[in-house]
């Protein structure tokens, strides 16, 4: 019995640090976003790749709605950039809030996305609990995280649930295309 609460304890003080840890996150990252300039649209995504979605454009991020929920593909779409004065910053943030930003889900690391030009690329699967929450619609979760140049880049993609990584290997390419001109 005395191993079981021990156990217990031990779980609750670390749900309560990653849970601190989260909340430290989220305030830092709000204030650097709050603090950025404006980002030029040429660096986001445009129609091109998402017909028939709408789009609710602030400065730092462009989000993306399907306008027919009867269409099986991708359901939502946020695409963040973050400027920073040099690439270094950029590795430095994408790296320290790395777990933040991948909203807490699995990596995955056996995709077979080309990102040369991104630097730190990865891709991670929607937490288990959001995931759960989305596959009874046929949905799942991708976070797409990396570094072009001087720009942070996230992705977060809710889509069919039968669409592996690869499937927006265009999209990917596109950003970091986007962000070289």
């Amino acid at each position: 019995m005395k191993y079981i609460v021990r156990i217990i304890v031990m779980l609750l003080l670390t749900l309560s640090n990653v849970y601190g840890q989260h909340s430290q996150d989220r305030k830092e990252v709000s204030e650097i976003i709050r603090a950025q300039d404006s980002i030029p649209r040429k660096v986001f995504l445009d129609s091109t790749f998402l017909p028939n979605m709408k789009v609710n454009v602030k400065n730092t991020i462009q989000i993306w709605d399907c306008q027919s929920k009867t269409e099986k593909h991708i359901y939502s779409l946020c695409d963040l950039r973050i400027k920073f004065a040099n690439h270094d910053s950029a590795l430095k943030f994408h790296k320290k809030y790395l777990q933040y930003n991948s909203e807490n889900g699995p990596e995955i690391r056996n995709h077979r996305i080309d990102s040369n030009g991104a630097d730190e690329f990865k891709v991670f699967n929607g937490s288990y609990l959001y995931n759960q929450m989305l596959s009874s619609g046929g949905l799942q979760i991708y976070c797409y995280l990396f570094v072009v140049d001087n720009y942070y880049v996230k992705v977060f993609i809710t889509c069919n649930k039968d669409y592996k990584p690869e499937k927006f290997q265009d999209l990917v390419k596109d950003i970091i295309t986007r962000i070289k001109k």
